[in-house]
């Protein structure tokens, strides 16, 4: 016998199982264009940090801008139904922007005067 198979059987490590039921379809769905949402959104800034924001690729009739302000809209209606469907809270979301403000005025290291 194959020495893995044996060790396998002499170890009966116990598998973790949640206690919390998993997400419906509907739900499950809704994080995963939010993820996808997400990816545009880092795509559009990349794109935006390497050619500028009021560049047009060939064949498009939007700026990065416009592009990337489209994809943020996009997220926001996709967190705005998570929201209505209880999968985020909206408190936390409010304490966590505020939250993000304050480190993000004492760790910026650059000032808005300063562009």
């Amino acid at each position: 016998m194959n020495g893995c198979v044996d060790m396998a059987k002499k170890k009966k490590t116990k598998s973790y199982k949640s206690p919390v039921s998993l997400m419906r379809a509907y739900d499950r769905e809704l994080f995963n264009i939010m993820q996808e949402e997400c990816a545009e959104i880092i795509h559009r800034l990349s794109k935006s940090l390497r050619f500028g924001l009021l560049e047009k690729q060939p064949g498009q009739k939007l700026t990065n801008k416009d592009r990337l302000s489209d994809e943020v809209g996009d997220l926001l209606c996709i967190v705005t139904m998570c929201e209505e469907r209880d999968l985020l809270s909206v408190k936390r979301i409010g304490r966590a922007m505020k939250a993000k403000e304050r480190k993000l005025h004492k760790y910026m290291q650059h000032k808005p005067e300063d562009s």
